[in-house]
């Protein structure tokens, strides 16, 4: 079993240039990836999950024609070149690119042109960088976008629950998908990575654990990385649950807990997890580097 977290120091990080489109990876489970966003909102994503680090989503599905910023793909394309020509000259390549920033990059009008013109970069600037993307998995039902992450080097499937009430209650889909036909899509990419996030209390997910190890087995990732999940304004959370004698609705993992939820996972599925503590305050939600950089414009 793998300690991520164990590994940040050994990382090398030289200087990056964040830029609206561009940024290191924010979240422990990806250091020392190069992140890239393909939105100007603050969030845009078709699912609600109660431990996203970019806050509850508020731009609705209905409300996203209207009023999603478009972006020309040839913008983050000329970002991410610059960046790859930066790193090559200062410290070397990055050894991977991971396709995610501010939400569902599934949902960007331009998602299919940005992959293609994303990998022909990295293939003439730094052709050892692996391009990866980050998907909850809503629009595997879409051909086009089903075959372009056929195309990346690795697709990471989030998938933090085990059942269809699980979905509906812990991911909250704003549209009708389902986990079968999720999943039924999911197991036609080949080079497939599975990241789950795990929060205990009435309404998380460790309760359907056993579940989620099945579905994860019928899908035979590559890799299953097992982070925990971090709650915005945790420590008015923790107050509220001291104060009452009610069960907390959802309460954050210790380390031991999540490593033994990892213990099960290698024990059932003879594969090592790649585990991710997230050590970052428990108190309040640190701000992602796009976040950071939309506050310093």
């Amino acid at each position: 079993m793998i300690r991520k977290h164990d590994q940040q120091s050994r990382i090398p990080t030289p200087p990056t240039l964040v830029t609206e489109f561009t940024a290191p990876a924010s979240h422990p489970a990806f250091a020392g990836a190069l992140e890239v966003n393909l939105f100007r909102n603050e969030k845009v994503c078709g699912m609600n999950c109660p431990h996203c680090s970019l806050g509850e989503t508020t731009l609705r599905l209905a409300r996203l024609k209207r009023e999603l910023i478009p972006v020309n793909s040839q913008d983050v394309v000329s970002k991410v070149r610059a960046e790859l020509v930066r790193r090559e000259l200062n410290g070397g390549p990055w050894p991977r690119m991971l396709i995610s920033g501010r939400g569902e990059p599934t949902l960007a009008p331009d998602f299919t042109d940005a992959i293609k013109q994303i990998i022909q970069a990295r293939h003439e600037i730094a052709p050892g960088t692996e391009v990866e993307v980050l998907t909850n998995g809503e629009r595997l039902s879409d051909r086009d976008i089903l075959e372009a992450l056929r195309q990346v080097d690795r697709a990471w499937l989030k998938l933090d629950v085990g059942t269809e009430l699980g979905l509906k209650r812990f991911s909250k889909p704003l549209s009708r998908i389902t986990l079968e036909i999720l999943l039924g899509h999911a197991r036609k990419i080949d080079k497939l990575g599975v990241v789950s996030t795990f929060l205990g209390g009435a309404r998380g997910n460790i309760h359907e654990f056993d579940e989620w190890l099945e579905n994860v087995s019928l899908l035979s990732p590559q890799q299953v990385i097992m982070t925990n999940g971090r709650l915005r304004n945790s420590g008015d959370i923790l107050d509220a649950k001291l104060a009452s004698t009610e069960p907390a609705e959802l309460v954050e993992l210790t380390e031991d807990e999540l490593f033994s939820l990892a213990h099960r996972f290698e024990r059932k599925l003879k594969q090592k997890p790649l585990v991710s503590f997230d050590v970052r305050s428990l108190s309040t939600s640190e701000p992602t580097t796009f976040e950071l950089y939309t506050k310093a414009r």
